[in-house]
């Protein structure tokens, strides 16, 4: 029996069924999946934006190669103390207290207080301490400045600082510094004429030649001793005075080892000298005594090895009713050194307004002067 064939029209619906049906098959966005099926259409694109962070990294103003900056805070650096940051001069007594690096350094909480290096360098930041050791005025004398590969750069800020505080007033400044990745020096250096003292911020130690006696007290670059025992000599004045001899006192003797000569501040001869001052007062021992003049030249100092060093006469100053200040070249060592004052006349006016030399009798004048170790 032959089996019947489907008409033209039916086999044109079925065709269509199946058109129909591998479209289906072929999914879309409504296609059917099974659970777990990850669709085999390709995401689609789209455009990612700078993070936030990235954006923030590269905001704020930037400090090119060997600019220094003053900034009140340093948020973003990874801080490190130095072991011993002393850095000393001429009425200086300063100490780096933290050094350290960051690619950006927060000092407010703005873009305008926040600071990026040039591209591919990094900012070197350094916290000082300051005050000015001693009466001295420093302005214009000391220069504080930082050298990248040699090139120097002023601290902004720093001589003003320091010119509105007294001796026992301290400034604390914070600075930045642009330096390129292949920098080879980072140095801090306060200069008095033509000595320079450095301080290295990569490695944070000081470097150069270091006078023994800028460092050799924790207290400051100068070692002072008040309070010293009073000494005199023994003065015969002329025969036109009724007096017979009498105690010329040196009064209120005091004395510092110091690097820099009073007045003048020159230093001495060489890094491991130093200039011992001793400053008294003629005072009443008898009634006459304050007019007189002791001569610098009369003094030696005597270390406790036994060697002697004469009064440097050029430093010294003996002025009459005023304060003597006699000046020796010692070691920077010296310990427990001794002044001696052994003068054959000394120069007094009161009795006739005009100075005489009047005889100096009896055994010489002797201070003993203990200077600290540290």
């Amino acid at each position: 029996m032959m089996q019947r064939q489907p008409r033209a029209g039916a086999r044109a619906a079925i065709v269509l069924a199946v058109i129909g049906l591998a479209a289906a098959g072929c999914g879309g966005d409504d296609a059917p999946k099974a659970d777990g099926q990850e669709s085999s259409r390709p995401p689609s694109s789209t455009t990612t934006s700078p993070s936030k962070s990235t954006t923030r990294a590269a905001e704020g103003k930037q400090v090119r190669n060997g600019e220094v900056t003053k900034v009140d805070k340093m948020d973003g650096v990874q801080l490190k103390s130095p072991q011993d940051g002393k850095l000393r001069n001429f009425g200086i007594d300063a100490a780096v207290l933290e050094f350290g690096t960051a690619d950006a350094v927060e000092s407010g909480s703005s873009s305008s207080t926040r600071y990026v290096p040039e591209p591919g360098g990094s900012l070197l930041a350094f916290k000082i301490k300051a005050r000015k050791a001693g009466k001295d005025d420093i302005s214009g004398k000391v220069t504080a400045s930082v050298a990248v590969d040699g090139i120097q750069r002023s601290l902004p800020g720093f001589d003003s600082a320091l010119s509105s505080y007294t001796s026992t007033d301290s400034a604390t400044l914070s600075y930045i510094v642009g330096v390129p990745q292949d920098r080879r020096s980072v140095e801090l250096e306060l200069k008095y004429v033509g000595l320079a003292q450095k301080f290295d911020l990569l490695e944070g130690v000081r470097k150069g030649d270091q006078p023994t006696v800028l460092y050799r007290s924790e207290s400051g670059p100068t070692i002072k001793v008040e309070s010293l025992t009073p000494s005199q000599v023994t003065v015969a004045p002329n025969s036109k005075m009724s007096a017979g001899p009498g105690a010329l006192v040196f009064g209120e003797p005091s004395a510092e080892l110091s690097y820099f000569a009073p007045t003048t501040g020159n230093v001495p001869a060489d890094k491991e000298k130093a200039w011992l001052v001793l400053r008294f007062k003629p005072a009443e021992g008898a009634y006459w005594a304050k007019s007189c003049v002791v001569p610098p030249s009369a003094f030696s100092a005597t270390d406790e090895t036994g060697a002697q060093y004469p009064a440097h006469v050029s430093y010294s100053k003996a002025e009459r009713y005023s304060e003597h200040v006699i000046v020796f070249e010692v070691p920077a060592t010296v310990k427990k050194p001794v002044v001696s004052a052994a003068p054959r006349t000394v120069g007094c006016s009161y009795y006739s307004g005009n100075e005489e030399q009047w005889a100096v009798t009896g055994p010489p004048a002797r201070i003993e002067v203990p200077l600290p170790e540290r």
